[in-house]
């Protein structure tokens, strides 16, 4: 069993997640998300400070190709929060594969477990004042638009750039070893990527700074009412 306690501290609340993967069966198993031998659970402990209030929570989704700059935003978007005190939790999609949904494949059936266990967890934190942010490809229209059903305030950002420019900015040299047929089901070279027909907010990072493109998503959070 592997636990991971959270704890988040603004100015007008304390709040305490224990979330917890028990690799045993038995307890309430969110639908569809986890199998039949891994169990995600949570609980929390609120508690509002004298005079304090508790925040509107929302999930905060970026989509797009590997290397178009959802990371790299999603980051600078969560410190611009912190500043303003608000609670904040990033969920990456290379650390989600890491720990939550380890052992899982990049067939389409997989990515689309991958998605709903993001997203149960990102619902889970919203639902407690806390602005859950993701950062994963999620490649396909239909398992976003279960993501959105999964929270009560969703905000899906495009991050938008030419697979050219995401070739560029590719380091590790992911686009190439796909491309010779060492990585399988690879977005943009062997499956294919859905755009979203209506993000709330898009960003095209060819031609916009990182800070820039996440000074846009602010505005809109601000022009929403979830931040002021």
């Amino acid at each position: 069993m592997l636990w991971r306690t959270i704890l988040y501290d603004p100015p007008a609340q304390r709040c305490f997640l224990n979330v917890w993967y028990q690799t045993t069966s038995g307890g309430r198993r969110p639908p569809g998300v986890f199998g039949a031998r891994g169990l995600l659970q949570a609980r929390w402990c609120r508690q509002r400070r004298p005079g304090g209030s508790v925040q509107q929570g929302f999930v905060l989704w970026f989509t797009g190709f590997s290397g178009a700059g959802k990371s790299t935003i999603a980051d600078l978007v969560s410190e611009m929060l912190r500043k303003r005190d608000v609670a904040v939790e990033l969920l990456d999609g290379d650390e989600v594969r890491t720990h939550l949904s380890k052992g899982l494949t990049f067939s389409k059936e997989d990515r689309d477990t991958n998605v709903r266990r993001i997203a149960w967890v990102a619902g889970l934190l919203s639902r407690h004042g806390v602005a859950a942010i993701t950062a994963a490809i999620s490649p396909y229209v239909a398992i976003r638009t279960e993501a959105r059903e999964m929270a009560e305030e969703f905000v899906e950002v495009f991050v938008d750039a030419p697979l050219e420019k995401c070739r560029e900015r590719d380091v590790k040299g992911l686009y190439a070893r796909a491309e010779r047929g060492e990585i399988p089901n690879f977005t943009g070279v062997s499956d294919p990527y859905e755009p979203p027909p209506s993000p709330e907010v898009h960003l095209h990072t060819d031609v916009e700074a990182p800070e820039e493109s996440a000074q846009k998503v602010i505005d809109y959070l601000e022009q929403r009412g979830l931040i002021s």
